[in-house]
């Protein structure tokens, strides 16, 4: 199953992307977007060759661009610095998730021991106590 995420602009230029489940949304109209934008400054000269629909003789707009903008969106979150950021700061969150975590047991742990040194303590009180006797 995949998505399929589409851009209309006001002055009419669509584009459309369709990506596996696990792409995400957000990456996929950023892209949308970067690409418009592209388009029309690659264009910008002569907006009547798309403006007309000119294309090649397999019916390709000559866009040499859009073969670039895909292999660059591959991993979206090397594409787009922001993505990367956020990205990076969700593995931070999850070390940092998992270290409370650790320090949390280690807190049980020492409880623990600390309860067990108490009744050891008592332990041999008695003990000696007894052996005294």
């Amino acid at each position: 199953m995949g998505q399929c995420h589409c851009w209309t602009t006001a002055d009419g230029i669509s584009a459309t992307v369709i990506t596996d489940n696990e792409y995400p949304e957000k990456a996929a109209y950023i892209l949308l977007n970067n690409l418009i934008l592209d388009f029309r400054e690659y264009f910008a000269a002569d907006p009547s060759v798309y403006e007309n629909a000119v294309t090649d003789l397999n019916g390709k707009l000559p866009y040499p661009n859009l073969e670039g903008f895909f292999k660059k969106w591959q991993d979206p979150h090397e594409a787009d610095k922001l993505m990367k950021v956020e990205k990076e700061l969700f593995e931070v969150k999850e070390i940092m998730h998992q270290n409370l975590n650790d320090i949390l047991k280690r807190g049980e742990n020492l409880d623990t021991l600390m309860a067990r040194s108490k009744d050891l303590s008592t332990v041999s009180v008695d003990f000696y106590k007894k052996a005294k006797k």
